[in-house]
């Protein structure tokens, strides 16, 4: 299995796992070992599951 990190970008608006909002076109990183997506931002930890909803950047 490669170690490349995988990026994503969400289609439409979406609710985190933790219930925050996440605009359209946000960064995502695929973290392999928990099995969510998560948002690449530096002020906050949010997390997501991995969907149609999520174009390969």
């Amino acid at each position: 299995m490669s170690n490349q990190e995988k990026y994503y970008r969400n289609k439409s608006d979406i609710k985190s796992i933790e219930g925050i909002e996440v605009d359209s076109g946000s960064l995502w990183r695929w973290d392999s070992k928990l099995k969510v997506l998560v948002l690449e931002d530096e002020d906050q930890h949010v997390t997501a599951y991995r969907s149609d909803e999520f174009d390969l950047d």
